[in-house]
């Protein structure tokens, strides 16, 4: 009677354990799920589940070659090294050995490189991220770099072939591709003296002449368009006034002609443009030859609005009460032409300075 129940609770403490699964030669079995509560990995070789701690069986004693399972390993291929701001890659990885279903991959800095609910990437910003997948204890990882998106081309889209003298035009450059990083440019002319233009590519004609305009990247890439511009002096008839018969012209009495002119100053030129002390910019100006004095125009944006002027007539100035950032400076010469009247030159080229 004892040794009927021994068997029946044998058979019963075997059944409790019964799990789905193969047995190997070593009579081991894996049970990732652990429903047997033993781990990952038993034995059974005619026994119910248990393990050889030191190698020895509890059933039978002596020593049994205990089965040590694989370590899980994670494996990655077709994976980014680079992705421009924007871009969406996706890569391959698989997990050898898994112990369970959890994979997790993650990103080092969510700000370059985010990623997606189905572990594709997205480049956010310009920087450097480590991806790293993890499974079953293992992980491995890759670097990807995120560059801004260059230019490819630029097109002066209504660049004048000519222009008259003293006309000014707003020109306009596309700019491809349109999701480009850094559509900002740099506007030069290659001759002020017939013509400048503003940093919003704004053009002005000074003098008949030619020039060339030029449009440029500010991204690093070099990409520029040009056009060639030819100014013009506009072409009047002559003038001819004829009195009437029998009739002298004279001025009327106690009146006086004024045979006084006043030249136009040439165009002022910056010299440097330095910080100073806290919150102070140094201002050199290069005399102009005849100018009474200078006009010094400063703001914290290239088109100058809610610009601060100063009128001077000394060539070195000092900007003050400065607020941290970036001003931009232009200068003109101006002759006075009477009581509170001045006759002003051209702007220079502009200049900046960082406060800091």
């Amino acid at each position: 009677f004892i040794s009927l129940f021994i068997l029946i609770f044998f058979i019963l403490s075997t059944t409790s354990f019964a799990h789905s699964g193969r047995t190997d030669s070593s009579g081991g079995h894996h049970d990732y799920q652990n429903k047997s509560g033993l781990g990952s990995y038993h034995y059974h070789h005619g026994y119910g589940p248990h393990l050889h701690p030191g190698g020895v069986c509890p059933y039978e004693g002596g020593s049994v070659d205990s089965y040590v399972p694989a370590t899980p390993s994670v494996s990655i291929s077709n994976q980014p090294s680079e992705l421009y701001i924007g871009d969406t890659s996706g890569f391959t990885y698989s997990v050898q050995n898994a112990t369970n279903d959890n994979v997790s991959v993650q990103s080092s800095d969510e700000s370059v490189i985010k990623v997606n609910e189905d572990n594709s990437l997205t480049a956010v910003k310009e920087g450097t991220a480590t991806i790293t997948v993890s499974a079953s204890g293992a992980k491995q990882d890759f670097t990807v770099t995120v560059k801004p998106i260059p230019v490819s081309s630029i097109e002066i889209a209504n660049a004048p072939t000519e222009i008259q003298l003293g006309k000014t035009q707003q020109l306009e450059a596309k700019v491809l591709p349109e999701n480009a990083t850094n559509k900002e440019l740099t506007w030069t002319s290659s001759n002020e003296d017939v013509a400048i233009v503003a940093v919003d590519g704004r053009f002005t004609a000074l003098k008949a002449g030619e020039t060339t305009i030029t449009a440029q990247t500010q991204d690093g890439t070099g990409i520029h368009a040009s056009c060639h511009v030819v100014v013009t002096a506009p072409v009047l008839p002559p003038a001819t006034v004829t009195p009437p018969p029998h009739v002298v012209p004279t001025a009327p009495p106690n009146s006086s002609i004024d045979k006084k002119t006043v030249a136009t100053p040439a165009k002022a030129k910056i010299k440097s443009l330095k910080k100073g002390k806290k919150n102070q910019a140094k201002l050199v100006i290069k005399k102009v030859k005849g100018a009474t004095g200078y006009e010094v125009v400063y703001a914290k944006n290239k088109k100058f609005s809610k610009a601060k002027k100063l009128s001077t007539k000394k060539t070195s100035v000092t900007l003050k009460k400065l607020k941290k950032g970036t001003y931009y400076v232009k200068v003109r010469a101006y002759k006075s032409t009477g009581k509170s009247k001045k006759s002003y030159g051209s702007y220079s080229a502009l200049k900046k300075v960082k406060i800091k």
